[in-house]
């Protein structure tokens, strides 16, 4: 999936799309490469790649949002762009705070994880 995502985003930055279409595959094709490599060490709670590479992957995924609002604006009027710019980066900053937040347990954080996905006592990528 890596090389198909890498060869669509330079396919599509070649033929001079919008930056929101072949950045953002850029994006997701990135998070193809980081579950290549994490199916390494899946599982490996010890191993300390597992560890890195969990912490990359909830990042991905808290910052996912601006990727994926790009691409709705970019298919998008020039006039819905402008009224939904603003509020669309608010929604993707206000989400990717809180998914960062979870992302770091802490026990200020109390029981809140053991009721919420995306958030654990132990950082590491597992099977299933």
């Amino acid at each position: 999936m890596t090389t198909v995502g890498l060869s669509g985003a330079l396919w599509a930055k070649k033929q001079k799309l919008p930056a929101g279409i072949w950045v953002s595959l850029l994006w997701f094709t990135g998070m193809e490469f980081i579950q290549a490599m994490t199916y390494r060490v899946i599982n490996q709670c010890g191993d300390p790649l597992n560890t890195t590479l969990t912490y990359f992957g909830y990042m991905h995924i808290a910052l996912q949002g601006y990727f994926v609002q790009w691409v709705g604006l970019t298919f998008s009027t020039a006039e819905i762009r402008r009224k939904w710019f603003w509020p669309a980066m608010i929604s993707s900053t206000v989400t990717a705070l809180w998914y960062t937040a979870m992302a770091f347990y802490t026990p200020i954080m109390g029981t809140l994880c053991k009721h919420v996905w995306f958030c654990a006592e132990q950082t590491c990528s597992i099977h299933g």
